[in-house]
């Protein structure tokens, strides 16, 4: 939020002369915030090389706070739901075994007893 509002105050500033559309501070932070996120709508572009560039800087600025974090966040889920499966097969496997020494032998066998 605050990244929007610093960058959108900023570039409101350096586009204000030009018609591109960044009329007031709140259109310059919705094209921040648009721009930040990548997604890139298109409806507002800077029309001065100075807004072009810094445009681009808030771009890969964006990159290294907003995007480079999800693929920790990915990656941090992907283990926690890797060894969330683990858990399941092994409490699983113990419950099959549990029947198993039941029900007074191997399923595998059919379900008879081991000689003794």
């Amino acid at each position: 939020l605050m990244g929007a509002l610093v960058f959108g105050t900023i570039m409101h500033y350096i586009e204000v002369d030009a018609e591109s559309g960044f009329d007031s501070v709140l259109y310059a932070c919705w094209w921040a915030a648009v721009t930040m996120t990548t997604v890139g709508y298109g409806d507002m572009t800077p029309q001065t090389n100075i807004g072009k560039a810094f445009g681009s800087m808030i771009l890969f600025i964006s990159m290294i706070y907003i995007a480079l974090p999800m693929t920790l966040i990915v990656s941090k889920f992907n283990t926690a739901l890797e060894d969330w499966k683990q858990q399941e097969r092994t409490q699983i496997y113990y419950k099959k075994k549990e029947d198993e020494l039941r029900n007074g032998g191997d399923e595998e066998t059919g379900g008879s007893p081991a000689p003794r």
